[in-house]
């Protein structure tokens, strides 16, 4: 697999994948992978202290105004709360 193009081809076919999957396992509680994601990092590190709307950013490779949307989404259905 010499192409850098097939590469990236295939590690998208892969992302798709996994996220189909993920979506579907989490359908039952009625969030989206993206929401699942945000929840783990949100458990596994507020043990560790705050956790600012820029760390999941960096942590998710989201746009501000992406994330935004996501937080307030979880926010308004009590999935999570922000101060």
């Amino acid at each position: 697999m010499n192409d850098p193009r097939l590469l990236g081809r295939e590690v998208q076919k892969v992302a798709n994948q996994i996220r189909r999957h993920m979506d579907a396992l989490l359908k039952q509680f009625d969030i989206t992978s993206v929401q699942g994601m945000i929840l783990l990092y949100l458990h596994d590190h507020s043990a560790l202290g705050d956790v600012f709307q820029k760390d999941l950013e960096k942590a998710f490779d989201l746009r501000s105004s992406t994330l935004t949307g996501v937080l307030h989404l979880m926010e308004s259905r009590g999935l999570i709360y922000r101060v």
